[in-house]
C-alpha cells in the first residue's frame, strides 16, 4: 500500500509518498514516522491511503505514531 504524507502537522503542503506494509488501519489525519531527509524519524501527518503505486521509489513508512503523553499530544496540534 502506498501512502501520501505532510510535514506539516495540519496536513498542508507538499505531499510525499511513502511505501507502508503496517497491518493498522490507517486514517488520513493520523500520525506516522517516516525518516526524513536528513536520516532523522519525523513525525508526518497522512494525507491519503491506498494511493496508486508511483513510478519511483519510495521510503517506508516505519510506523504509526502513538503520543505518549498529553503534552505530546497537545504539542502535535498545536
Amino acid at each position: 500500500m502506498f501512502i501520501t504524507c505532510s510535514f506539516k502537522a495540519d496536513g498542508s503542503g507538499r505531499a510525499y509518498t511513502y511505501a507502508s506494509d503496517i497491518e493498522d488501519e490507517v486514517n488520513p489525519g493520523d500520525k506516522a514516522v517516516v525518516l526524513g531527509p536528513e536520516g532523522r524519524e519525523k513525525i508526518v501527518t497522512v494525507v491519503d491511503v491506498d494511493v496508486p503505486e508511483p513510478a519511483f521509489a519510495c521510503k517506508p513508512i516505519l510506523r504509526l505514531h502513538v503520543p505518549e503523553t498529553e503534552a505530546e499530544t497537545e504539542q502535535e496540534e498545536g
